[in-house]
């Protein structure tokens, strides 16, 4: 449990600084596509913890397809799709302003 929860940790915290730097890009759309990323991991992050300590303490608030359903599809869809779109868009945006 204590390695879930610091994974938890560790990568909540990293939402939290992807947020943070998202509010730096010019571009609109990435900055939205990387303030949902963050979210979502975010939101993934809390249930994952939830599911670690719900197993130490012997309960079944969670489960296994339960988090399959909830906790692996943000991490795929809500956290690592609009990631990648909004750095490629980010990026995009600053290639661009550098021709001009």
């Amino acid at each position: 449990m204590g390695a879930a929860a610091l994974f938890a940790l560790s990568v909540a915290v990293l939402a939290v600084f992807l947020h943070s730097v998202a509010g730096q890009v010019r571009d609109t759309m990435a900055r939205v596509l990387l303030r949902v990323a963050a979210a979502a991991v975010f939101a993934g992050m809390v249930l994952g913890a939830t599911y670690a300590v719900a197993v130490f303490v012997g309960s079944e608030a969670l489960t296994i397809p339960e988090m399959a359903r909830t906790h692996g599809i943000l991490n795929a869809v809500g956290f690592c799709l609009p990631g990648l779109m909004g750095w490629l868009v980010g990026v995009e945006s600053l290639s661009d302003q550098a021709i001009e």
